[in-house]
């Protein structure tokens, strides 16, 4: 199996995945080893500061469904809901308070959290858009303040989320789910970020593959993750459908294909990125 540096397995479960299953099936299949990396991981994500403590429970159904919860790590953070946005500063006060208690524990990373112009699209009341960033700013301080990375959610936002970050210093930065070009890619590499690819990477035919593989080639191989955001965003050939952990070796085959690599050594290098930036010891 294949490491997987973002997907949200309660959503997985709401759209009807048995997790029990899933659990299993990850674990067999990356005790095979047949890609190379026995230790491959993936990290379940937090976009409500409440959803927490639900989602640690999900140790207990791999440790019944595998025998382990080895692979399985968490981050935590607010994504820019309208009504998070606006009760900002009780919410950030309640997430420190989970990283008071569970950073570098059972928490490795801070987010998603960041901007989305389809929740809030730039016709919004300027307060309303002001406070989306001050959330965004709040949280890239407490990943600095606990020393955890930041996983950035960034949606036709690429202005907006630039200043944040430039403004912000974080030096361990991921731009998940990337979908904007090489001149944005540029700019985000210049402060040191990683770039997360999901499923998308794999849409599109002639001028936009031409495209996507340019876009691969041109990210540094140490600043480079790959990921699924499941239940969202399944690579081809399973475009909308609900996607899984399980799917992400399209987009391996995918990224491996246009860096001329071999599988096996992409997923071996995607998982020490993954395992520096998130600080997770070797299994």
């Amino acid at each position: 199996m294949y490491t997987d540096t973002h997907c949200h397995l309660a959503m997985m479960q709401q759209r009807g995945i048995a997790l029990e299953d899933f659990f299993k099936e990850y674990y067999d299949e990356t005790e095979k080893n047949k890609t190379g990396v026995s230790d491959a991981f993936l990290v379940d994500i937090g976009t409500e500061v409440d959803d927490f403590f639900e989602r640690i429970k999900l140790k207990n159904i791999a440790e019944e469904a595998a025998g382990t919860s080895i692979f399985l790590y968490f981050s935590a953070g607010i994504w820019p809901a309208k009504e998070d946005v606006i009760n900002r500063k009780n919410e950030c006060a309640v997430l420190e308070e989970i990283l008071k208690e569970h950073a570098h524990k059972d928490i490795c990373a801070l987010g998603e959290c960041g901007f989305d112009r389809r929740e809030n699209p730039a016709e919004t009341s300027r307060a309303h858009l002001a406070a989306e960033e001050e959330l965004f700013a709040m949280q890239v301080e407490l990943a600095k303040k606990y020393q955890l990375p930041l996983i950035v959610h960034s949606r036709d936002a690429f202005e907006e989320t630039l200043g944040v970050l430039k403004e912000g210093g974080h030096d361990k930065v991921v731009i998940h789910c990337y979908s904007y070009d090489k001149r944005a890619a540029e700019a985000f590499l210049d402060l040191g970020c990683y770039i997360s690819f999901s499923g998308t990477i794999t849409f599109g035919k002639g001028v936009q593959k031409e495209q996507n593989i340019g876009l691969l080639n041109y990210i540094p191989k140490d600043l480079l993750l790959l990921e699924t955001d499941a239940p969202y965003l399944a690579p081809m050939p399973f475009r909308g459908k609900t996607n899984t952990p399980l799917l992400i070796k399209h987009t391996y085959e995918f990224v491996a294909e246009s860096l001329q690599m071999p599988v096996e050594l992409l997923a071996k290098l995607v998982n020490e990125n993954g395992r520096r930036f998130f600080v997770i010891k070797d299994a």
